[in-house]
């Protein structure tokens, strides 16, 4: 209830679809033990006013509403069940919370003529690369699907190439688009093609958590955001013809153009190169509280760079271990960073270290919030958010330092990504991407007398 109206373009979700997004997320969380029947969703009322982007009035376009806005339900579900299993008694239901995962299809559809005068559209299925959130005890599954269809199969290169007239140039991982944790999110992945038998071809593309990434949980960060991105008239077949490979580094262009979020009637050159990314998944617990050595690890296989090694998780790098010193007195100076320069009053206890939920607070038997981290007391108010030491900044800004891509917003609503740190240790406790409320012109405003 108290969605937007449903709206001309193909983003309206059925309510059959909304029904399905809404049993995604409950049955992974709170029936993961049973198989799925009927009991499972009658325990719930879906309340959707009719004439809305999530149960639209007939005739209203409908073909992508699973994927964007079915999508958006999903992550809120998740989010909803967080804060309920949160607070729950049972520990086992405290155990069912997790990173949101990026369900978000990033698509990319091409159009046009063979060399040989055949009409083809290739709809991109790599599109639904995209990263899991984070688990209690384990990271989140890279390029995993959306939660509506776990063991997505991604198209295998040759064969998108035998079909259509693309060439990948490559296909991989993307560091910048995993949520940082004591779990990791799941990564997507990106790729980049031109064109190989085709002089041109029209682009359709979508990304839909360009800007609004899949949210940590406690203490996690974010994943990155999806997108695309358009190199025109670049040397990728003189590369080639050379016997050099085309990479990130060695490929020059005339114009690199971000392209917008949703864009239609986009036309793709025999000499230009697509890139696509795809979003990744939230992670889970304080990205200072992950064992050094996975970290480590991570930077051998190319999960993270040394770089985001030391200045998120802070963990510095000995060759390919972890220096164990000169890490405990760097994650020292990041927790202090986070108190404005002041040094933290309680250490964090060894049995956190790799301990996702050590930095979810907890209730103590005398009614006080409590780091499990640490042991520090946080709070003795009824919401422990209220003796939070807090940072705001622009989500994309404060990601990107933290080697997390997402699309910059230059209008309003701003994306903001709020961080709740324990006063006493410096533990990152809970990391949450808000959109503003727009802000609105005083009552007596008038633009004309300006």
């Amino acid at each position: 209830t108290g969605s937007s109206p449903q709206t001309d373009g193909f983003v309206n979700c059925s309510y059959g679809a909304l029904v399905g997004s809404v049993a995604t997320a409950v049955v992974p969380i709170l029936a993961w033990d049973v198989p799925f029947n009927e009991g499972v969703m009658t325990a719930f009322e879906v309340v959707a006013e009719p004439g809305s982007i999530v149960n639209p009035r007939p005739p209203a376009p409908i073909s992508n509403g699973h994927l964007t806005t079915g999508a958006r339900v999903s992550r809120l579900i998740v989010k909803l069940f967080n804060q309920a299993c949160r607070g729950s008694a049972d520990p086992v239901l405290r155990e069912r919370t997790q990173g949101v995962w990026a369900d978000s299809w990033t698509g990319g559809i091409s159009a046009g003529t063979r060399e040989d005068g055949e009409y083809f559209v290739l709809f991109n299925m790599d599109g639904g690369g995209m990263g899991a959130g984070a688990q209690p005890e384990a990271d989140g599954l890279d390029c995993a699907g959306m939660m509506t269809q776990m063991n997505n199969m991604l198209p295998d290169v040759e064969m998108n190439e035998m079909l259509y007239p693309v060439l990948y140039l490559w296909k991989r991982l993307a560091p910048a688009s995993a949520g940082h944790g004591a779990h990791r999110g799941g990564l997507g992945h990106e790729f980049a093609w031109t064109l190989h038998g085709a002089s041109q071809v029209t682009q359709t593309v979508f990304a839909p958590s360009a800007q609004v990434p899949a949210d940590g949980y406690g203490g996690g960060l974010p994943g990155g955001g999806s997108g695309h991105l358009l190199c025109h008239d670049t040397d990728v077949w003189q590369l080639m013809s050379d016997g050099a490979i085309p990479t990130d580094e060695t490929l020059s262009s005339t114009d690199r153009r971000l392209l917008d979020i949703n864009q239609h009637d986009l036309t793709v050159r025999h000499s230009d190169v697509f890139i696509q990314w795809n979003a990744g998944g939230g992670g889970y617990g304080d990205p200072v509280l992950r064992d050094p050595a996975r970290v480590a690890q991570d930077v051998n296989d190319g999960y993270v760079t040394a770089a985001v090694a030391e200045s998120v998780y802070g963990v510095v790098l000995d060759g390919d271990h972890a220096d164990a010193a000169a890490t405990a007195a760097r994650r020292d100076a990041l927790r202090a960073e986070r108190l404005a320069g002041t040094p933290p009053a309680k250490p964090i206890l060894d049995s956190a270290i790799g301990s996702a939920g050590a930095s979810v607070p907890h209730l103590g038997t005398d009614g006080h919030w409590y780091c499990p981290a640490s042991g520090a007391l946080i709070s003795t108010a009824d919401d422990w958010h209220d003796d939070a030491v807090i940072q705001t900044r622009p989500a994309a800004e404060r990601l990107a330092e933290l080697g997390v891509r997402i699309r910059p917003r230059s209008g309003e609503p701003a994306v903001l990504l709020e961080e709740f740190i324990s006063p006493s240790c410096g533990t990152l406790l809970e990391t949450r991407v808000r959109v503003a409320a727009p802000r609105r012109p005083p009552a007596n405003y008038c633009p004309r007398s300006e």
